[in-house]
């Protein structure tokens, strides 16, 4: 959901896909540190972003980003099968002059900011320890970069590493991240029952005069929730409105059960 707001947010004409990739066997903090130093100084360029981190079959660790620009990366406009068939190419042959004929292709048709990024990023990435770095625009749309996305998150949960354990997985950028984040947190709990939820927990804090969850067990005792669970998920909403009358007037009586 915070990838499709990020792109409805900002435009697909102004995301980039951007991954990094480590060569040095590092650990995700020591590579988050090497990545921070490079934000910081050069990083200006990065509106916004999404960061997932994904450990390699190798355990290296590697960072896809989904970045917002200022400047319009005209994803229809890019070559993409002159793309894929550079990336084959290399893959099977390595840089044969048919490689280097389908990246001239490419890049003829990529956004000037994008071809001076490609530059910048080789000449840049190396002095901050980062390793292989791909910048290209969004070929489809948000429905289809959230499922990417998600997949890179999957794939990484599925590879363990215990000397891992407590790395942050995915990180929305502290600075402009307000005007688009759709969930704060990653993995929120997204279901009609859970929208009912919230909203008439909301409005139970509300007739108690209390701003929190902390608030709601003061008032109500540390049991509240689970005494309460069936009537906020399944009264109607004149039960409900009913029960929260009780409730204001005797939370002292509730609290002591």
């Amino acid at each position: 959901m915070n990838v499709a707001a990020f792109i409805q947010h900002w435009g697909r004409n102004h995301c980039l896909f951007f991954t990094v990739t480590d060569e040095d066997n590092l650990h995700p903090a020591q590579f988050a540190r090497r990545w921070n130093n490079y934000l910081r100084r050069h990083g200006t360029w990065i509106v916004s972003f999404i960061r997932v981190l994904e450990p390699q079959r190798r355990g290296n660790p590697h960072y896809h980003l989904l970045v917002a620009v200022e400047w319009d990366t005209l994803p229809d406009a890019f070559d993409w099968s002159a793309f894929a068939e550079c990336q084959q190419e290399r893959r099977i042959n390595g840089t044969t002059s048919l490689f280097r004929q389908l990246r001239l292709r490419y890049r003829t048709s990529a956004a000037p900011q994008l071809i001076a990024m490609w530059q910048l990023l080789r000449k840049v990435l190396p002095r901050y320890g980062l390793g292989r770095a791909e910048l290209l625009p969004i070929r489809k749309g948000k429905e289809a970069i959230s499922e990417y996305i998600g997949k890179y998150l999957e794939a990484g949960l599925t590879i363990r590493k215990h000397s891992w354990k407590g790395s942050r997985r995915v990180e929305f950028d502290r600075r402009n991240k307000i005007g688009w984040l759709a969930c704060t947190r990653v993995f929120a709990w997204h279901s009609p029952k859970a929208t009912t939820w919230r909203t008439r927990v909301g409005e139970l804090g509300k007739a108690l005069g209390v701003v929190d969850m902390d608030g709601i067990r003061r008032r109500l005792g540390p049991k509240w929730a689970y005494r309460l669970r069936e009537s906020i998920t399944m009264d109607s909403d004149e039960e409900w409105r009913l029960l929260i009358t009780v409730l204001t007037r005797g939370h002292s009586e509730f609290s002591r059960l």
